[in-house]
């Protein structure tokens, strides 16, 4: 399967995305949920999400609890980074090693998702 070409349409659609918020429905399935991006600019279905087990649908709950939250957790990981960037400049403390784990981490989910 070929990746997608990464477009200035996909990045403006991964940029809302990363500010949310993210909803998550029911389906008439109980393994399945759908996952929508309510921006206030761009509202749009993100995907449907089908648990890995029909006997572990309180995981699938649990995992979904930190899926709806990604985009307030992207942006709290923003704020700090910023935070510790302001205090480089100051007499503070603080550790280069976890700038740049969250540098790293932010680069991920602003990155397109190629499968394979």
């Amino acid at each position: 399967m070929k990746p997608e070409v990464y477009t200035a349409d996909a990045a403006e659609n991964q940029s809302t995305i990363l500010t949310g918020p993210w909803h998550i429905t029911d389906t008439v399935e109980s393994d399945r949920k759908n996952l929508f991006c309510l921006s206030p600019i761009n509202s749009f279905h993100v995907a449907t999400i089908v648990s890995g087990s029909r006997s572990k649908i309180d995981r699938f709950e649990r995992s979904l609890s930190l899926i709806r939250t990604a985009p307030e957790l992207y942006r709290m990981l923003q704020v700090v980074l910023e935070s510790i960037r302001s205090a480089e400049s100051s007499s503070l403390e603080v550790s280069p090693l976890l700038a740049a784990e969250i540098e790293a981490v932010l680069e991920r989910a602003e990155a397109p998702f190629f499968e394979g």
